[in-house]
């Protein structure tokens, strides 16, 4: 053979062997492929079996309790009305949107126990005052409004503009705590529209602390308030707006001055 036909003879070998090559690496493809489909199909299979509201059955609630405000019969109905599905397919956030639509909700966390058991907690809303212009404002400086506040006439009641009750709330909070420490029992407060501040005792006495200097103010009405207390069913107002001291407004001018 000469040595062309030599040549041609190894140019069709090599060409062989590489058609072959190409079939093998096809051929580890397709079962890479076939593979990857059996699998999908399996996981497909097992979500779809998880997913069915009859696979594995929520059995029990557990809700923790107590509450002061809040009825267990309403949270359980809220939470079979949303929890529909089975341990693997009950809608989680579902149940916690449907909770936190309670005005006296404050938050919520749901999760799954195994096997069959959906585990509640529900914090309730702790309330700091009502709010004038409607509504409860919660410790947190938050309003919500429940269907009923009979129960809670007793609460102090601050007010101001729509934009101010979480102020209004922590000035509160603190002066209430500075009060009390002297023994002073503040019932309500309000924020003007000129941002002044309005105090009300429990005895029915009006601070007027105004706008400015309001620590200081409150710190002298606090230093004199003791010579004022004995006196204090027939005080309207206590004006503390003045540089260098107060006015206090009678109720009945002729029974002080007699």
């Amino acid at each position: 053979m000469s040595w062309l036909g030599q040549r041609q003879k190894k140019k069709n070998r090599r060409v062989t062997d590489e058609v072959a090559f190409d079939w093998r690496l096809l051929r580890g493809a397709l079962g890479s492929l076939l593979g990857l489909v059996v699998t999908g199909g399996i996981a497909f299979g097992l979500w779809s079996y998880a997913m069915n509201p009859n696979t594995l059955p929520l059995q029990k609630v557990q809700l923790d309790a107590p509450f002061d405000h809040l009825s267990a019969e309403v949270l359980q109905g809220v939470i079979q009305e949303s929890a529909a599905g089975g341990f693997f397919s009950v809608d989680v956030d579902a149940v916690t949107h449907a909770l936190t639509q309670l005005p006296w909700v404050a938050s919520v966390t749901v999760r799954r126990v195994w096997p069959d058991t959906l585990h509640v907690v529900v914090v309730e809303q702790k309330p700091l005052a009502l709010w004038a212009g409607g509504g409860v404002i919660s410790q947190e400086g938050k309003l919500f409004f429940p269907d009923d506040v009979t129960a809670l006439k007793g609460l102090p009641q601050l007010s101001g503009p729509d934009f101010s009750v979480a102020l209004v709330a922590q000035r509160y909070r603190q002066l209430s705590q500075q009060l009390g420490r002297e023994g002073i029992e503040l019932l309500g407060m309000t924020l003007t529209p000129r941002r002044a501040w309005e105090l009300v005792l429990a005895n029915g006495v009006n601070v007027m602390l105004g706008s400015e200097e309001t620590a200081l103010r409150l710190q002298r009405f606090v230093r004199f308030y003791p010579g004022l207390a004995p006196l204090a069913e027939n005080i309207e107002r206590v004006d503390m707006r003045y540089p260098n001291g107060f006015v206090v407004a009678w109720r009945d001018p002729g029974a002080v001055w007699g």
